[in-house]
């Protein structure tokens, strides 16, 4: 082949390269179009607790683990809706598209991971599969969602830095977590064996394992379910 022609051609291939477009451009855009409905929903129920910390007792209610809830959710119950209290938005408007920012966040975070360990058509599928879940746009749908969707986005934040061995990040998007909702504590071994689970080098297993449970024995210390069990002897 005449050199000029294999250069032609890979000068094309680099050309196309360069505009390819995002893995998670299509799972994104698909999760974005099936919550166009949900969007003109207003704010109800739970909604109007947090937006206006009632039966709280205090303006920082649900930022201390302190008064008679069974739950401690200080970063969506409480910082997440301080940010929609300061827009002061009464349609609700903003608190769906703040939902759907993190819900898009997620999905390009899941794909992101999935192409890293599988490759780029099983990121895209995985992405696709999630998007398309029937119940997912409630989460964008119901504002007080955010709790399960700040859940989602923090843990596979911490999966994904967790790949890339960005230990201390992980730790702390892992925190952020538990702290929007608790059952993200069940993740933690997948944290802490992650080396395992995808066939690497597990050498710092114990240093992993400090880390998160460091992590959850702090948050068991402070949760007032847990000091409430304590008080009245389980």
């Amino acid at each position: 082949m005449h050199p000029d022609a294999t250069h032609s051609r890979r000068s094309a291939h680099a050309w196309f390269s360069a505009i390819r477009p995002p893995v998670w451009l299509l799972p994104v855009a698909v999760m974005a179009v099936l919550c166009i409905p949900v969007l003109r929903l207003g704010y109800f129920w739970d909604d109007f607790v947090f937006l206006t910390e009632r039966h709280t007792g205090g303006l920082f209610g649900f930022a201390l683990p302190t008064g008679e809830g069974v739950l401690y959710r200080p970063v969506s119950q409480y910082l997440y809706f301080q940010i929609l209290r300061l827009i002061d938005d009464p349609s609700g408007l903003t608190g769906h598209l703040l939902n759907l920012g993190v819900l898009l966040l997620s999905v390009a975070l899941l794909v992101v991971l999935m192409t890293k360990l599988r490759g780029r058509v099983a990121g895209v599928t995985t992405g696709l599969v999630f998007a398309t879940l029937a119940p997912i746009p409630c989460l964008v749908a119901w504002v007080s969602c955010d709790q399960d969707l700040l859940a989602i986005a923090f843990l596979l934040a911490a999966l994904l830095l967790r790949h890339e061995r960005k230990d201390w990040a992980a730790v702390a998007c892992a925190a952020a977590a538990l702290l929007s909702k608790e059952p993200a504590l069940c993740f933690f071994p997948v944290l802490i064996f992650w080396d395992q689970l995808v066939g690497r080098d597990a050498a710092r297993t114990w240093t992993h394992a400090a880390r998160y449970v460091a992590v959850a024995g702090v948050w068991l210390l402070i949760h007032p379910s847990l000091r409430r069990l304590l008080l009245r002897g389980f």
